[in-house]
């Protein structure tokens, strides 16, 4: 696998607001998703649409696939969070949210903006 870490350039987010992602880590990053969705779409387990392969991949791209991971969450919703705490590290979501899909999605995506990536 190429090495893709420098395959996200961000942008002075003061300058343009936006996040310039190379073509082929997108093109990658779209088609796992769509696989890792359409593959997942029945299951009620969180911990076998983690351990997807597809899943797991996307998380193995790492940070230059978060911003499109939020675009996506943002677009059309899905269990992103475990992704984003994988690679990032970080963990936006308050305790008393947690099993609120709507509301994990929202602190994951302030949790964006506030860090320049969407």
């Amino acid at each position: 696998m190429a090495d893709i870490s420098k395959s996200v350039a961000i942008v002075d987010v003061a300058e343009s607001d936006e996040v310039n992602i190379e073509p082929a880590v997108r093109d990658r990053f779209n088609q796992l998703a769509d696989q890792w969705e359409i593959e997942t779409v029945l299951h009620s387990n969180s911990t076998m649409k983690i351990n997807h392969p597809a899943h797991r991949e996307i998380i193995s791209m790492g940070e230059p696939v978060v911003p499109l991971i939020l675009e996506r969450m943002r677009e059309t919703g899905g269990h992103w969070d475990h992704a984003l705490e994988d690679i990032t590290g970080a963990n936006p979501v308050k305790r008393s949210d947690w099993g609120n899909i709507a509301a994990i999605q929202e602190s994951w995506l302030e949790w964006g903006e506030a860090n320049g990536l969407i």
